[in-house]
């Protein structure tokens, strides 16, 4: 037997412990996984075809059972590429196979593999040339050949498909499965089958153990880097303790030698003994964290990414800053495509930076569903445990689930996380509340995210929920003094300004010579002495209302009305004659029928229609049109108020509604005013469960809807600010 063929029959039996080694940890990893069993019998079915090779060279048992093994290994190749084109539909698992097809397609094959240990395939005439196998062959062979390349282009096209599919982690494992299945199952059809069959050449048929070791060298890097069939932690044990084996084997046999050669055998046994047993402990460490910096561990120095940030954090005193400098830190180590952190601001979260293409709102709410499961997360977990979210896991957990209820959930935030193209969510919390939620994208470079990626995203939040929570409380102490400080200076220039006036002209008046009070200058004197005092009188109401607004709420005052006859032409009839002095009209459209009446509280929606018309007159422009649309939809009455003036910029669109906000072009336009006005009004249709909104409008100018339902009862009583 020559040297080659030794060779061959001891990687035979190497492929055979190998790939039953990985079809066993797999099983025993989820016995209940479909995909997990398929890959089992391919793992197997390739050990057992490398053994039946092995048993069909030695010729152990004389020549009867030789072709039994010969036909066992052509029986068990077909098994093997039957169960992996299997594992290529149901990889990854999205959702459960039909029990029929999985009937049609075992009983199919049961039936193919009883038939390959029949004279139907080998007949007899079993040689071994110089390692290789040569026999007769029946006349099913060249059908299965073509049944074997039919299947290797079908797992091949499978594979390409759902590698277009997928994203993220799953479709690096897919490539890896790809390539790793193409350079094993390519070039042993070619050697095992084509050329045997159609060429006649039996010579090259003793290489197919070669190319298992691409395969097997492939997979086991999937496993190892990309937690491929999650027996990552296995592998990791298993190369530890084999390098720890090979080389203190080497230090035994190597050491025995050389002791041998200057003391006696005995004291040469016990020597090495002894250095074998100070070299444990070091060598298994030094062997640990080798591996880890080989297959575990991305191109980042952990520790130091880890001090660098922390002392960022520490020395930080500004949010914005910090925040900024957090995600690009982070793009830097991670080169993810997209990231964006959001910070509890009331009951939302807003984004306070955001990196990369793509929609992101401005706001999600507290009851996100990603946000909602990192609370539930938080309150379950250990302190230790990992609280960082994959879009993996959430995926995986899904397929894996038996409850229907829990499917169905993990489904929507698996949409949720692809609506927003985010691979990570990593939440910020103090004492069980989270305050900020990081989302991370998928790395440029397609690979998924580490063990150690996820343990440092953990580590980051955990010290950023200090600094967040220490800068959130400053942030909020200087808006809170900013608005202070607006106030007093709003409140102060809309209050000083009409007492002057009234001041200026009571002190003109009582000069001598001011003239009779029939004279016009007192007269006008008068009149805008009580406008002044009028609109320092409407402020004040303004001013009361917002303050028990926030303190207690809206309280209603409901009776039926008639919205044209007691709301909107009393209104209007105060525009009179601002229409006349403008030289402009608010042009009225009524889509509804009939008389439109309903139950609200009247003096408050008579301020919104008052508040809204006034602030389109007031900003629209000079040739400017004010239009004011009522309708009806469903149970609501919508109404739409337009101008063509300043409009509101789409950046201030959530601001507008805020106390005391008004914006520099407002101001340069209207110098008085509290900027109230919008506030109150939000809040007095919220109360008649409707809603306000600054709508899109096509050219200049803003569009304000708002909406209120008529049908709400009427209180037996109820108490208003007016």
């Amino acid at each position: 037997m020559s040297f080659l063929t030794k060779t061959t029959l001891l990687l035979q039996v190497a492929v055979f412990i190998a790939n039953f080694f990985l079809g066993m940890l797999v099983i025993r990893r989820n016995p209940r996984s479909k995909v997990n069993v398929l890959f089992c019998v391919y793992a197997l079915s390739l050990a057992f075809w490398n053994i039946s090779l092995f048993f069909t060279i030695t010729a152990i048992g004389g020549p009867a059972i030789q072709l039994w093994w010969s036909r066992l290994a052509f029986s068990f190749f077909l098994l093997m590429l039957n169960s992996f084109f299997y594992f290529t539909v149901a990889y990854p698992p999205e959702k459960k196979t039909n029990r029929i097809f999985d009937a049609i397609f075992w009983s199919f094959t049961a039936v193919i593999f009883i038939l390959t240990l029949t004279p139907l395939l080998v007949v007899g005439d079993i040689k071994i040339i110089d390692g290789f196998i040569t026999g007769a062959l029946g006349p099913l062979m060249q059908y299965l050949t073509w049944y074997y390349l039919a299947l290797i282009f079908l797992s091949l096209s499978a594979l390409i498909f759902k590698i277009t599919r997928h994203r993220g982690i799953e479709r690096v494992r897919l490539r890896y499965i790809l390539l790793g299945f193409a350079l094993f199952a390519i070039p042993s059809v070619t050697t095992n089958v084509i050329l045997p069959i159609f060429f006649q050449k039996f010579e090259y048929n003793n290489l197919g153990p070669l190319f298992s070791f691409p395969m097997l060298a492939v997979i086991s890097y999937a496993i190892i880097q990309y937690r491929f069939m999650e027996i990552r932690t296995i592998i990791r044990r298993g190369t530890v303790f084999t390098l720890l084996f090979v080389a203190l084997s080497a230090v035994i046999v190597f050491g025995t030698s050389f002791f041998n050669t200057i003391v006696s055998p005995l004291a040469a046994q016990i020597t090495t003994a002894v250095i074998v047993a100070l070299l444990f402990s070091p060598l298994k460490r030094f062997l640990e964290v080798l591996t880890d910096k080989v297959f575990f561990r991305r191109p980042y120095y952990f520790e130091r990414e880890l001090a660098e940030l922390n002392h960022f954090i520490a020395h930080t005193y500004k949010l914005d800053d910090l925040v900024g400098h957090i995600i690009s830190r982070l793009s830097d180590v991670f080169k993810f495509d997209r990231a964006a952190l959001f910070l509890a601001e009331g009951a939302d979260y807003t984004a306070r930076s955001v990196r990369g293409d793509g929609f992101l709102p401005k706001k999600i709410p507290a009851t996100n569903p990603i946000v909602a499961f990192l609370r539930e997360k938080i309150e379950k977990a250990e302190d230790r445990e990992n609280k960082v979210v994959e879009r993996d896991s959430v995926v995986r957990e899904q397929l894996e689930s038996e409850d229907d209820t829990v499917r169905e959930r993990l489904g929507v935030l698996r949409n949720e996380f692809d609506s927003f193209g985010f691979e990570i969510a990593v939440p910020i919390f103090s004492k069980k509340e989270i305050i900020g939620v990081m989302f991370l994208g998928e790395k440029k470079s397609q690979d998924p995210y580490s063990v150690q990626d996820l343990r440092f995203l953990d580590i980051v939040a955990h010290e950023l929920s200090f600094s967040f929570e220490n800068l959130l409380n400053i942030d909020r102490i200087l808006k809170l003094d900013k608005a202070k400080s607006e106030f007093i200076s709003v409140v102060s220039h809309q209050l000083r300004t009409p007492l002057s006036i009234a001041r200026w002209n009571m002190e003109m008046m009582l000069e001598e010579g001011a003239g009779s009070a029939k004279d016009g200058t007192i007269q006008k004197g008068i009149r805008d002495s009580y406008e002044s005092v009028m609109k320092m009188n409407e402020g004040l109401n303004n001013l009361i209302a917002a303050i028990q607004i926030t303190e207690k709420g809206v309280k209603l005052q409901e009776k039926e009305v008639d919205l044209k006859k007691d709301i909107v032409d009393p209104v209007l009839k105060e525009f009179s004659g601002i229409e006349k002095e403008k030289q402009k009209k608010i042009s009225v459209v009524w889509e509804t029928s009939g008389e439109t009446r309903f139950v609200c509280d009247p003096m408050k929606i008579t301020f919104v229609f008052r508040s809204l018309l006034h602030n389109a007159v007031t900003y629209n422009s000079p040739e400017g049109n004010v239009s004011l649309l009522i309708s009806a939809e469903g149970k609501n009455i919508v109404v739409t108020i337009e101008d063509d003036g300043i409009g509101i910029p789409e950046k201030n669109r959530e601001d507008v509604f805020r106390k005391f906000w008004r914006g520099e072009e407002a101001r340069s336009v209207s110098p008085n005013g509290l900027g109230l006005s919008l506030f109150i009004s939000k809040a007095f249709i919220e109360a008649h469960g409707g809603a306000l909104r600054i709508a899109n409008k096509s050219g200049p100018g803003a569009r304000i809807v708002f909406s209120f339902p008529v049908d709400r009862k009427k209180p037996k009583n109820g108490w208003a600010f007016d």
